[in-house]
């Protein structure tokens, strides 16, 4: 007879648990930092306004622009035509 041991399967490791998150804010006990935020810088709403001014501007001349240039296109006929009916509408 032959002299068969059965091989042991090998186990495998347990996996370690995952570290847990560090705690936010100051630990326990201790008092919050007590150094002060600055403060948040204030808007200037002039500047703003006037920004916002000088683009609608802009966006006005493009667009009258725009107009000219699709009126180009347009026949006498249908030129015509949106006449009357803007002064339909005003009625």
């Amino acid at each position: 007879m032959s002299d068969t041991t059965p091989t042991p399967t090998p186990v495998p490791a347990p996996t370690p648990a995952p570290a847990p998150a560090p705690p936010v804010g100051p630990p326990v006990g201790q008092p919050p930092d007590p150094t002060p935020t600055p403060p948040a810088r204030e808007t200037d709403w002039k500047a703003e306004a006037r920004k916002w001014e000088e683009r609608a501007k802009a966006n006005h001349a493009a667009a009258t622009e725009l107009a000219k240039l699709k009126d180009a296109d347009k026949t006498e006929i249908q030129r015509a035509l949106e006449r009357a009916q803007g002064c339909a509408r005003r009625r």
